[in-house]
């Protein structure tokens, strides 16, 4: 064992027991595994290995956190073996090595339980962008430039995961190399057994290897990057305005559907609301761009082909972009895709090409000016099983296109896709049967009770108990979504 391990460990159950006997919260923290770039995910914080003499590689601190010039040794480095780098508070230091010397993973993990401890203690007690528990990435640490044996990269995940349960955080294994990821997915599956296991999930991660899964991503999954929902997006709208303000705060206007209350707003708007949806949609925050959230990346991580989207953001897209080797993404309908590449089809636009289907007009006028669109679309139900991630099954136009499929003569299965649906729905699980197969994601049994600083200024009460309470549905979507990952890579 090297030198400090064993304070070390004592250091880091110590602050583990103080950590869990200062939280009412009993739901264990779940590691994560997902292909990209660790720059690229939105999180708490994120680990960058160096070492004893505190060298950190060009590639960590020019390419990863972005700094012109490299970190300074911290005056206690070598005593405490992980530091905060002082311009981007996101990124934490840790010495991977003995004095230079490659650790084995048996070495490394007792050390690791010291540095997510020390992390924890510093994060803010607000999760990021509204999540539920922080997120707190890393490369697989310790694989050097040769990867982890088989039984290094198990040991590696069991030990995360006990660190995980202790301190109640998530943690992900950010991996950018393919084959090194489907390796890694492959070990999980035979030898670490996540807790959310299902049969629906390894029957979707079976239609991904077979090339028969399709995805369908709704406004759900960018919430989790800090993006508003459609009804958030109307608030922000209208309280931008200074003139009608009196009309658009009145009982009457909030009793409108949503795309009347769009078509509106954008006939009294005086520039129309295109443009105050785009910011919303590419606000930048603390200075950077909106990174895309862990559910665009477990996504992505599927590698299914033929994707469509209500979105108008363009954060799939970055998630399969940090993937980044061969495989590049095509965007539908503004470009035709080449052989064995992905495509994304965008049924409402986007905001790179300001086109986007906003209010009630755009949706009655849909049919005329997007008709290919929408027949793409349908052509994925009807040669796919697709998978319905983040969607709330109010969108006229996504309704429509459906429905009109399930008129075809379609002869034995006449299922066209799953919905991953937040919650308990009796009512839409009636009226959809036959139609999709309805997976309800509920949250834990018993959800932990909700800060006080969760709570946005000036929110209800009620409002920020069902925000929080669908925050932590929302996390378990994504623990489906890595369990999903496990049965979706090859077997060789």
């Amino acid at each position: 064992m090297p030198p400090g391990a064993t304070q070390a460990i004592l250091k880091s159950r110590s602050i583990q027991e103080e950590h869990l006997v200062s939280t009412a919260s009993k739901v264990p923290g779940h590691v994560f595994v997902i292909h990209g770039k660790v720059q690229d995910v939105t999180c708490d914080a994120a680990l960058i290995p160096t070492d004893t003499r505190f060298s950190v590689r060009a590639q960590w601190w020019q390419g990863v956190i972005g700094l012109d010039a490299a970190p300074r040794r911290p005056a206690n480095w070598k005593d405490s073996g992980c530091a905060q780098d002082g311009t981007n508070g996101r990124f934490w230091y840790v010495d991977v090595t003995n004095d230079g010397e490659t650790l084995g993973v048996a070495a490394l993990l007792p050390r690791l339980g010291d540095v997510i401890g020390s992390v924890v203690d510093k994060l803010p007690k607000v999760p990021v962008r509204g999540r539920v528990r922080h997120l707190v990435t890393m490369p697989l640490l310790g694989s050097g430039g040769g990867g982890l044996g088989h039984d290094e990269a198990v040991q590696q995940i069991r030990a995360l995961t006990e660190l995980a349960e202790r301190f109640e955080v998530d943690l992900a294994i950010v991996v950018p190399n393919r084959a090194v990821f489907e390796a890694l997915q492959r070990q999980r599956a035979n030898s670490v057994t996540p807790r959310s296991i299902n049969a629906e999930a390894e029957r979707l991660g079976q239609l991904v290897r077979q090339g028969a899964l399709s995805l369908m991503i709704g406004a759900g999954v960018s919430m989790g990057a800090g993006l508003p929902g459609w009804t958030e997006l109307l608030d922000q709208l209208k309280d931008s305005l200074v003139s009608d303000a009196e009309i658009v705060a009145s009982k009457e206007f909030s009793g409108l559907p949503p795309l009347d209350q769009a078509e509106l707003l954008q006939r009294i708007r005086e520039r129309g609301i295109a443009d105050g949806v785009i910011a919303a949609v590419t606000r930048k925050a603390g200075g950077k761009l909106i990174r895309p959230a862990l559910g665009h990346f477990l996504l992505a991580g599927l590698r299914c082909r033929q994707v469509a989207t209500t979105n108008y953001d363009l954060l799939y897209e970055a998630a399969v972009t940090s993937q980044g080797d061969a495989q590049r993404i095509h965007s539908l309908p503004y470009e035709r895709p080449d052989p064995g590449n992905p495509w994304i089809l965008k049924l409402h636009g986007d905001v790179k090409h300001n086109d986007l289907v906003l209010s009630r007009s755009s949706f009655v006028e849909y049919d005329g000016s997007r008709s290919a669109t929408g027949a793409v679309f349908q052509a994925m139900l009807m040669t796919s099983h697709v998978l319905f991630v983040g969607l709330s099954f109010t969108d006229d136009n996504v309704l429509r296109l459906t429905h009109e499929v399930t008129s075809a003569p379609v002869e034995g299965d006449t299922v066209l896709g799953t919905t991953l649906s937040l919650g308990k729905s009796a009512v839409r699980k009636v009226l959809w049967n036959g139609i999709l197969n309805w997976v309800e994601i509920e949250g834990p049994s018993q959800c932990p009770d909700r800060p006080v600083d969760w709570a946005k200024d000036d929110e209800d009460i009620a409002d920020a108990d069902a925000r929080w309470k669908m925050g932590w549905q929302v996390r378990e979507l994504e623990i489906f979504l890595d369990t999903v990952a496990l049965w979706s890579v090859p077997n060789s």
